[in-house]
């Protein structure tokens, strides 16, 4: 890839499917929207990618206004969607950034890294656990059409064969990150867990949990991790082919379209 000047490749990859049926980013404003993806840009373009660093300065809330152009009583408002439905987060050293983006420049260091060595298998190991497993899997278009690079990490990383047998892979994904999942009234048992893996693609129901451990309100709002996550996944599905059914017709886009084709 042709890089620029500062020796940074001139664009980032955007997963418009994931744009257009994540649960988290549906549920804000249009101009919330518009403000994550400026944001998103300026984040790619810092210094350390997915983190909002601009001129060798870590953005406060402040910095952040300030980049957005909206007067504080907006951007008030904005931030207050972004940070609630945990669209931006922010580490522990204060730093706010995109999850999937630095989890894309984690894999492409890791894949330097092992290109670098002739393909340290010590290396490639953290990326292509399961390669043999998954090239069977049958994927739905959709799942197919709005995987992403950082999905496929966590898939290979959980996703193996013994795990089955004695703890499930959904379980484990949820012991080891998703505290706020983990303190749910009725957790998920095995016979939950083979509903969710008959019904869905394992992707799909992975991506569902990360949308309902950014989701501040999901300990007041839901107490059963399975039927949360399996009407969760069931309204993805069906925002999916609102949106197929909406493309094949030729008919004239609403001013949602248009923001969200801008």
């Amino acid at each position: 890839m042709k890089k620029n000047s500062r020796n940074k490749a001139p664009a980032f990859q955007f997963y418009a499917a994931d744009w257009l049926t994540d649960t988290s980013l549906r549920l804000v404003s249009a101009e919330a929207r518009g403000v994550w993806i400026d944001l998103l840009c300026h984040a790619f373009l810092s210094p350390d990618p997915g983190f909002l660093i601009v001129a060798g300065q870590i953005l406060d809330e402040k910095g952040i206004r300030t980049l957005s152009g909206l007067t504080p009583k907006r951007f008030k408002k904005v931030f207050h969607e972004l940070t609630s439905f945990g669209i931006i987060k922010q580490d522990a050293a204060g730093r706010f950034y995109s999850k999937r983006m630095t989890e894309d420049a984690q894999l492409s260091r890791i894949r330097r890294e092992a290109g670098s060595k002739g393909g340290n298998p010590n290396l490639i190991k953290k990326v292509a656990i399961l390669d043999k497993q998954t090239d069977n899997q049958n994927q739905t278009p959709s799942s197919s059409s709005s995987s992403s690079s950082s999905i496929s990490i966590i898939k290979k990383k959980y996703i193996k064969k013994e795990e089955f047998i004695f703890d499930h892979v959904f379980q484990k994904y949820i012991e080891e990150n998703c505290p706020r999942i983990g303190s749910l009234k009725t957790q998920l048992t095995p016979e939950f867990c083979k509903r969710l893996e008959k019904e869905f693609d394992i992707e799909e129901v992975i991506m569902i949990f990360d949308q309902m451990e950014n989701f501040s309100k999901l300990n007041k709002n839901y107490s059963s991790v399975y039927l949360t996550a399996k009407n969760w996944l069931i309204k993805r599905k069906e925002n999916e082919k609102d949106i197929e059914k909406r493309n094949s017709k030729n008919t004239k886009p609403t001013f949602e379209d248009k923001l969200r084709d801008f």
